[in-house]
């Protein structure tokens, strides 16, 4: 397929993300996403042979399609019906071998056959109205020694909704580099959830067990 052909592909579908699906050509999404340089922030490795990976949220799979680039077998998996995303054109163009699974995060578990060694729920669980439940899924379907890269909004325009955040509004860029969230692993059967709280005077720290 040309570029020429692509670009006039391209520019018919609706797209959410804006991302270089090939080289030269962008899609006219409305938030702009850069997989390669978030995955070297992130620490993802150029080499994911052998690898299996579950794109929570994948949309149009810009996530998707670098996760492939980097060797691994990937399955994303949306509510949405990918022929109404860009992502179903996005897997023409890249001839992609991506698995595209139509299903929520709450009932993936009882639908996935396989276990993953890389879970990607980027910008996902603050949109949930039961993000712990979508955590515990999440957990189901990772394998043992896998790993969960996740992230979503907290602190931002917090300055415009929240007075007291109005007041220290200096310190918001400060606090946004910080991880406020991360897991700590205990054994095959639980999982803690660790969260930073900087809301109060002193740092809090609040254990949600997961069994």
């Amino acid at each position: 397929m040309d570029k020429k052909t692509i670009k006039s592909l391209v520019n018919q579908k609706h797209w959410f993300h804006k991302y270089e699906i090939v080289p030269g050509i962008i899609t006219p999404g409305r938030v702009e996403v850069k997989p390669e340089r978030i995955f070297d922030i992130y620490g993802i490795s150029d080499d994911l042979s052998q690898k299996k990976v579950l794109d929570i949220g994948a949309w149009d799979g810009a996530y998707t399609f670098e996760f492939e680039r980097r060797g691994a077998e990937v399955t994303a998996l949306d509510i949405q019906d990918p022929d109404q995303t860009g992502f179903n054109l996005g897997k023409k163009i890249k001839k992609s071998n991506a698995r595209y699974m139509t299903c929520s995060v709450y009932d993936m578990e009882s639908k996935l056959e396989d276990r993953f060694d890389i879970v990607f729920f980027k910008g996902i669980y603050y949109h949930l109205k039961n993000p712990l439940l979508a955590f515990r899924r999440v957990w189901e379907v990772l394998e043992d020694e896998g790993m969960v890269y996740f992230e979503g909004a907290i602190l931002d325009f917090a300055d415009q909704v929240d007075p007291l955040w109005r007041e220290k509004k200096r310190i918001l860029h400060d606090l946004s580099q910080l991880s406020l969230v991360y897991f700590v692993r205990c054994n095959q059967s639980e999982i803690r959830l660790v969260i930073l709280s900087l809301l109060s005077p002193s740092t809090a720290i609040i254990l949600l067990r997961l069994v």
